[in-house]
């Protein structure tokens, strides 16, 4: 991918739409991640997507189905942000962007050996510069993950 591969050192996993960077907002953002109660989660990335995006050709790891306690997380920090900011949540979906500006589109959904990849902090970040790097504002630890997955219905496909 050369230059067109998104940092390793930015890889993350988007729990929120982006924000208006005004101190208010950052205020009331920062409040809503007080709130968080959520468990750390491991998402089992296990596949390689392509599709068009608003920048280019979007490559993401993606993983075949939701953990519960991914939902839960995501569930509770949107609420949070909706209490503060009166802003509807996203409803994001587990993946990890590998390119923005891909070359090409992958001709169909590419199968890998799954990688775990553990949420075990939950970051407000302001994103800029060039390169594009992320600066913290705040951090969140959420609770220890689960010793053992709920249970929970697998993909049928």
């Amino acid at each position: 991918m050369g230059a067109n591969l998104f940092p390793p050192s930015n890889w993350h996993q988007s729990l929120s739409a982006r924000f208006e960077d005004e101190p208010r907002v950052v205020d009331r953002l920062r409040a809503a991640g007080d709130t968080l109660s959520a468990r750390a989660v491991k998402l089992r990335l296990d596949r390689i997507e392509s599709r068009p995006g608003p920048e280019g050709i979007h490559w993401a790891f993606r993983a075949d189905h939701t953990p519960a306690d991914f939902r839960t997380l995501v569930r509770g920090l949107g609420a949070a942000i909706t209490a503060q900011t009166g802003m509807k949540p996203i409803k994001p979906t587990p993946h990890i962007t590998i390119s923005y500006w891909a070359g090409e589109r992958l001709p169909r959904m590419l199968t890998i050996e799954p990688v775990d990849w553990l949420l075990d902090e939950v970051l407000l970040v302001r994103g800029g510069g060039r390169p594009y790097h992320y600066a913290v504002i705040a951090r969140w630890p959420p609770q220890p993950p689960r010793e053992q997955p709920v249970a929970e219905q697998q993909s049928l496909f």
